[in-house]
C-alpha cells in the first residue's frame, strides 16, 4: 500500500516537473526574443515620425532645393569651359551648404532614433511583462507544487522504509523462533536415540512359568 502511494506520488511530481521545464524554457526564449526585439527599431517608426517631425521635413526640403540647384549648375558648366568657370565658384558654395544640411538631417535623425528607441523599448518591456507574467506565476505555482511533491515522496519513502525495517525484524523474530523449536526437537529426538539404545543395551530377563495341571 505504501510503495503504490510512493509510485503514485513519483508520477505526479514527474509530470509537474515535465510542465515546469517547458515551462521554464518557453520563459528563457521569450525573454530571448524581447531582449533582441529591444535592440532592432522598426524603419517604418522612424519613418513615420521623420515625416511628422517640423525641422527634419524643412531639411529635406532644403537639400532637395540644393540638390536641384547644383544639377542645374552642372547642366550650365556642360555649356563650354567660360560656363564652366563662371559656375565653379558657386557650386562649391551650394555643396558646402548641402553638406552642412545633410549633416543636420542626419544629427535630427540620431536625435529622433534614440528617443523613439527609449519610447520603443519602455512600451515593449510594458508589453512584456503583461504576456510573460501570467508564465512566471505559473512557473512559481508549479515549483512550489514540485517542492511539496519532492517532501511527501521523501516522507513516503522513509515510511516504507521503516516498515519494511519492521517487517524484517518480524521475520528475524519468527526464523529466531523457529531455530529454537527445530533445536529443542533436534534435543529431544537425540534423547529418545539414547532411551532406544540402552534398552537395547540391556539384558534380556526371561520369564519361565512352571507347567501345572489344572485341579480337578
Amino acid at each position: 500500500m505504501a510503495l503504490d502511494r510512493s509510485t503514485g506520488i513519483q508520477h505526479e511530481l514527474e509530470s509537474v516537473t515535465a510542465q515546469l521545464t517547458k515551462a521554464k524554457l518557453q520563459l528563457e526564449i521569450e525573454r530571448k526574443q524581447v531582449a533582441a526585439e529591444r535592440t532592432r527599431l522598426p524603419d517604418t517608426l522612424l519613418e513615420s515620425e521623420l515625416a511628422k517631425d517640423p525641422e527634419a521635413a524643412q531639411l529635406r526640403v532644403q537639400i532637395n532645393k540644393l540638390q536641384r540647384t547644383l544639377s542645374g549648375y552642372a547642366e550650365t558648366a556642360r555649356g563650354g569651359a567660360k560656363a564652366a568657370g563662371f559656375v565653379a565658384e558657386s557650386i562649391k558654395g551650394y555643396q558646402a551648404d548641402l553638406a552642412a544640411a545633410q549633416k543636420k538631417l542626419e544629427q535630427r535623425q540620431e536625435e529622433i532614433r534614440v528617443r523613439l528607441t527609449k519610447q520603443f523599448q519602455q512600451a515593449l518591456d510594458q508589453n512584456s511583462k503583461e504576456v510573460l507574467k501570467p508564465l512566471e506565476a505559473q512557473i512559481e505555482l508549479w515549483t512550489e507544487e514540485e517542492k511539496q511533491l519532492r517532501q511527501r515522496l521523501q516522507g513516503q519513502m522513509k515510511e516504507t522504509e521503516d516498515l519494511a525495517r519492521r517487517s524484517w525484524v518480524d521475520v528475524e523474530a519468527l526464523l529466531k523462533d523457529a531455530e529454537r523449536k527445530l533445536e529443542a526437537v533436534k534435543h529431544f529426538s537425540a534423547e529418545l536415540e539414547m532411551i532406544r539404545k540402552e534398552v537395547q543395551r540391556a539384558p534380556q530377563v526371561h520369564l519361565l512359568l512352571e507347567a501345572a495341571w489344572p485341579p480337578l
